[in-house]
């Protein structure tokens, strides 16, 4: 039971990897060579409540590091419809959380007013109270 399960499961990531319509991927799941796409949210809905568990406790111990990006999508179609022929460039920010390792306490993390007052893109000081690396 458990072997068909993962293939039910490859074959649905597999049809919505190549944008399969969903009535397709029902036709499949009733057909038992996939999962429905019921079942397919229900998975997505538990792994983001554990992930946000997860990053809640993460941020309550502020054991936490942040990046993001912005980055440009063109979404070019195949034909141009009068329906589809407005702007075909999205902008996005992504954003990704770091959970930090290897012992790492909240006060190892309190440095940033140290590192701000010795840092050479800080205009506020001198160039001789920089650090001798950055000078």
């Amino acid at each position: 039971h458990l072997f068909s399960c993962s293939v039910q499961t490859i074959n649905v990531t597999l049809l919505l990897s190549t944008s399969t319509p969903e009535l397709v991927v029902e036709v499949f799941a009733h057909a038992g060579l996939s999962i429905s796409i019921t079942t397919i949210h229900k998975m997505v809905s538990s792994l983001s409540k554990s992930a946000s568990d997860e990053l809640r406790k993460l941020a309550e111990a502020k054991t936490l590091g942040f990046a993001y990006d912005n980055f440009n999508m063109d979404f070019k179609s195949w034909s141009a419809t009068i329906e589809n022929s407005g702007d075909t460039l999205k902008h996005v920010t992504s954003g990704l959380t770091l959970p930090l390792e290897h012992n790492v306490t909240p006060e190892d993390l309190r440095c940033a007013a140290s590192l701000w007052s010795t840092s050479p893109l800080n205009s506020c000081i001198l160039p001789e109270q920089c650090c001798p690396v950055c000078t």
